[in-house]
C-alpha cells in the first residue's frame, strides 16, 4: 500500500486562506515601526529574492521516450515553458515534479523523470534555458476501485460521486485531487473544518490496475461563536449576517462566508473580498469559529 503524493490541507481552504490573507491588510494599515526589525528584514529578503533573475524554459526536448503520445509530450512541454523558476537550488526538481504530475494525469503512476538544462541566453530579468527530459514511464494504470474508511457522516456512495474517475478509466491523479477537494468542501458545509482525506494506493503491476482507499479523519463539527463586522452600522451588519445565515450558535458552513460577500456585493464597500477583508480565528477546545469582516478604511 502506498500513500499517494497529494497535498491535503488540515482545514478548509477558506479558514486557512483568510487567516493569513489578513496580514496583507495589516501591512497596508499599520506603519512599519509597528512591526519592528523582523518585518523590515522580511520585506528586504523578499525584495532581494524577487530581484534575482528567474529561469525560463524556452525549448523542451525528450530523450528515449518515443513510446509516449505526442499529446503527452505537448502537455509536458507547455507546462514547463509556462512557468518561471528559482531563484532557489531546487528548481530542477520542480521541473521534474511538474513532468511527473503530467504523466500521472495519464495513468503513469510509477513514472520516473530526469531533467537537465542548458543556459542559452540571458536578459536583465531572466536566464533562458533549454530542457532535456528523460522519461521512464513504466506501466499505464487504470482504476480498479475506490473505497472509503473511517467515515460516518456520509455514505460511501455519496462520497464516491464526488471523485470524477470512472472504474476502469485511466487513473488521472489530477481528477483524484479534485475529488479530494470536493470531499473537503462537502465536510466544510457541515462544520468539519479539520477534515482530512489521505488516498492509500494499492497498485497491481501485473493487471496494471490500482485500487484506492481514502482514509478519512472527519474530526468534529465547529460552530459559530460570534461574527464581528467592523466599519459598518450594526443594524445593517446584523441584517446582512442574518440574511446570509451567519448566526452565533449555528454549525459553521464555510460556504456561507463566500455567500456573504457574493449576495451583498452591492452593499459592501467597492472591491470588498473574502481574501482581503476577513480574518477567522478558531477555538480548538470549544470547537468554535469566530469570523471578522473588516471594512474599515485605512487612514
Amino acid at each position: 500500500m502506498t500513500l499517494l503524493s497529494i497535498r491535503i490541507a488540515t482545514c478548509s481552504a477558506l479558514v486557512c486562506g483568510t487567516a493569513f490573507a489578513q496580514i496583507g491588510k495589516l501591512e497596508e494599515c499599520l506603519p512599519i515601526p509597528s512591526y519592528g526589525r523582523e518585518l523590515a528584514q522580511y520585506r528586504e529578503d523578499i525584495r532581494k529574492r524577487e530581484a534575482l533573475p528567474k529561469v525560463e524554459i524556452v525549448r523542451v526536448q525528450f530523450e528515449h521516450s518515443n513510446h509516449l503520445s505526442p499529446k503527452i509530450f505537448n502537455e509536458i512541454s507547455a507546462e514547463l515553458k509556462a512557468n518561471s523558476y528559482g531563484p532557489n537550488p531546487d528548481w530542477i526538481k520542480e521541473l521534474e515534479n511538474r513532468t511527473l504530475a503530467k504523466l500521472q494525469e495519464h495513468g503513469f503512476f510509477k513514472a520516473v523523470a530526469k531533467v537537465t538544462t542548458k543556459r542559452v541566453g540571458n536578459t536583465a530579468k531572466s536566464q533562458k534555458h533549454t530542457a532535456s527530459v528523460e522519461i521512464y514511464a513504466g506501466p499505464q494504470f487504470r482504476l480498479d476501485q475506490i473505497t472509503f474508511s473511517n467515515g460516518t457522516l456520509f455514505s460511501s456512495a455519496e462520497l464516491r460521486k464526488l471523485i470524477p474517475i470512472q472504474t476502469n478509466a485511466i487513473l488521472d491523479v489530477a481528477k483524484l485531487r479534485a475529488g479530494i477537494d470536493e470531499l473537503r468542501r462537502l465536510y466544510g458545509t457541515k462544520g468539519y473544518i479539520n477534515f482530512t482525506a489521505v488516498p492509500e494506493v494499492s497498485p497491481d503491476d501485473l493487471q496494471r490496475r490500482i485500487s484506492i482507499n481514502v482514509d478519512l479523519d472527519e474530526g468534529v463539527p465547529y460552530h459559530l461563536s460570534q461574527v464581528r463586522v467592523l466599519g459598518m452600522e450594526k443594524s445593517v451588519a446584523d441584517r446582512l449576517l442574518a440574511k446570509s445565515g451567519l448566526l452565533p450558535g449555528k454549525v459553521f458552513n464555510s460556504e456561507l462566508l463566500e455567500k456573504f460577500f457574493r449576495d451583498n456585493k452591492t452593499v459592501l464597500p467597492r472591491g470588498a473580498s473574502l481574501d482581503h477583508d476577513s480574518e477567522i480565528s478558531r477555538d480548538d477546545v470549544a470547537h468554535t469559529v469566530s469570523p471578522i469582516f473588516d471594512f474599515r478604511v485605512c487612514p
